[in-house]
């Protein structure tokens, strides 16, 4: 009895993290509340540059809790079928729900319309820029068993750790020498890569490997402090370097990430 009642005290203790995440995805993407302003130089520019580091972690955090809760016995009891099952299940309802924001395009501009083009876009989810989530979480679904594997085995552990690092030391370098985003930088796994890996090892290991083994909430709190100090400062130091705004303002970049694993640890 006392199992099951930690067990649903946990599962609703989850839901309360994914409604705050959630609100701050809305937050990031409102028309009205705060992204419409984000042109450096603009009368509140800095508040909102400032209030997008604030709430530039929910993406990451639904990574995480989608490893931490990954049916990792489902995946190596299932074999090839795991990538029927999982990938169709995610991908009918992506797929229907790119088509329908084909639409409007066909209804309201059907004369500039190239269909094949419309077609790809229609299939990889570029028809709506929030779709990629849908997207990036496919090829984490397809990568799930071997991580699984490698975690097991305690093979190259230490390796995966540093693709994400890796990646957005490209991502860097490109967009320095560019002065333009990596097209379509955050569609691929690479990008968010150590916060799923995070959660799927912390699932298989069944215990917290971040900073909580401390189990000092004021330290927990100071470092999620800092994240943001950190977040807050990359991103103007980005302007100085006339990086995009977009980019200042990401939530990929390493102080967004460092912020994003403090607000994970503190959860």
């Amino acid at each position: 009895m006392n199992n099951s009642i930690k067990k649903t005290n946990r599962i609703e203790y989850f839901q309360y993290i994914r409604a705050i995440s959630i609100i701050a995805v809305i937050l990031i993407h409102s028309r009205n509340g705060i992204s419409f302003q984000n042109t450096n130089g603009a009368w509140n520019f800095d508040y909102w540059l400032i209030l997008r580091q604030i709430i530039n972690f929910p993406v990451a955090v639904f990574f995480f809790l989608s490893g931490f809760f990954a049916k990792t016995k489902i995946a190596e009891k299932d074999g090839p079928f795991y990538y029927i099952k999982r990938g169709g299940k995610l991908y009918l309802p992506f797929l229907i729900w790119s088509a329908i924001y084909v639409i409007p395009k066909l209804i309201f501009d059907l004369e500039n319309v190239q269909f094949l083009d419309l077609v790809i876009k229609t299939f990889l989810g570029l028809t709506a820029g929030h779709l990629y989530f849908i997207l990036v979480l496919l090829q984490f679904t397809f990568l799930t068993p071997f991580l699984i594997k490698s975690i097991k085995l305690k093979k190259y552990n230490i390796y995966l750790f540093l693709i994400t690092p890796l990646y957005l030391i490209l991502l860097y370098l490109y967009t320095f020498n560019t002065g333009n985003h990596l097209p379509y930088y955050y569609m691929i796994f690479p990008a968010w890569f150590i916060f799923y890996y995070l959660g799927l090892l912390m699932n298989i290991k069944k215990r917290n490997i971040l900073l909580t083994k401390i189990k000092n909430i004021y330290f927990a709190i100071f470092f999620v402090a800092l994240g943001l100090l950190l977040s807050i400062f990359e991103g103007y130091m980005q302007l100085k370097l006339k990086f995009p705004v977009g980019f200042a303002a990401s939530q990929i970049k390493f102080s967004s990430f460092i912020y994003s694993i403090a607000v994970i640890n503190l959860t």
